[in-house]
């Protein structure tokens, strides 16, 4: 119910680090993000989930995923099933 932009989400991945699952899912074909995009550079959590509240440990476990006006349906069906089977082949990877 709070406030948000319609074509951003963010997805706390519990026991999975960001930056593993970006790794994964880069080889999958999706790009996604840890971070702001108004930090990009930053390499830790993302400031703007920190100052929303969120505790370093969730924050280092989020993802950010964008659509823009060329995304289609399958776009999105392919880039959850690609988070999907990269958190199934990262937890049997341990």
């Amino acid at each position: 119910a709070a406030p948000r932009l319609g074509n951003t989400t963010n997805l706390l991945l519990p026991g999975h680090e960001a930056w593993t699952t970006l790794l994964m899912l880069a080889e999958l074909g999706v790009e996604a993000s840890a971070g702001a995009a108004c930090s990009a550079r930053h390499a830790g959590p993302s400031p703007v989930l920190l100052a929303m509240g969120l505790g370093e440990e969730h924050a280092s476990r989020s993802l950010r995923l964008s659509l823009s006006r060329w995304t289609s349906d399958d776009d999105v069906d392919r880039a959850l099933e690609a988070v999907e089977q990269a958190l199934e082949t990262l937890d049997a990877l341990g």
